[in-house]
């Protein structure tokens, strides 16, 4: 074999090696590219289901949270001035109170009320 045919030889078996080494190289990157395809999905799948599971805890702290709102109100409206005084409160002497409906377009005023002895 001559000179000239030894090194076309070896510049193809130059570019051979490159063509495997790019392949590989290729191959490496869909691999990389499937393995943090899949780790994605799976952990947008469990985020979904995180999600679902605390909207679930949510849905249930406001159920009890409106029950309990619930027993307040009704608590509250049980109480009369005969069960107050019955416990042993006391009408009150000087009292400042926010007025319960108020006509100052929304806002609230204090009004101080105090009796004179």
């Amino acid at each position: 074999m001559t000179q000239a045919a030894q090194a076309i030889a070896q510049n193809i078996q130059q570019a051979f090696r490159y063509r495997e080494r790019i392949a590989l190289l290729l191959i490496g990157i869909i691999a990389i590219s499937a393995a943090a395809y899949v780790y994605y999905v799976r952990e947008a799948v469990l985020n979904v289901v995180a999600r679902q599971q605390v909207s679930a805890a949510i849905q249930t702290d406001n159920t009890a949270v409106s029950n309990l709102e619930n027993q307040y109100f009704v608590l509250k409206n049980s109480i009369t001035m005969n069960m107050a005084l019955a416990e042993g409160f006391e009408p009150a002497k000087v009292s400042a109170f926010i007025p319960e409906n108020s006509d100052t377009n929304g806002a609230t005023g204090l009004a101080y009320n105090e009796i004179q002895h």
